[in-house]
């Protein structure tokens, strides 16, 4: 997946992505813009949250 600022002010940002794998709930911490690739076959919902380092953003996300 991949989440890209589309802001007019762009600022860079937390990322939380939570996903199930077979045994257990992975959770994954990065700053964005940028991508991740997740490698399970669990059954569960995803998750995937953001936090600004400065004013609002726009946050497009391609899974």
């Amino acid at each position: 997946m991949s989440f890209d600022t589309e802001s007019d002010t762009p600022s860079s940002f937390d990322v939380e992505i939570e996903y199930a794998t077979e045994s257990h709930l992975e959770q994954v911490f990065t700053m964005g813009s940028g991508n991740y690739q997740i490698k399970a076959s669990g059954a569960g919902t995803d998750r995937i949250r953001f936090k600004s380092h400065s004013v609002g953003q726009v946050i497009r996300v391609n899974y």
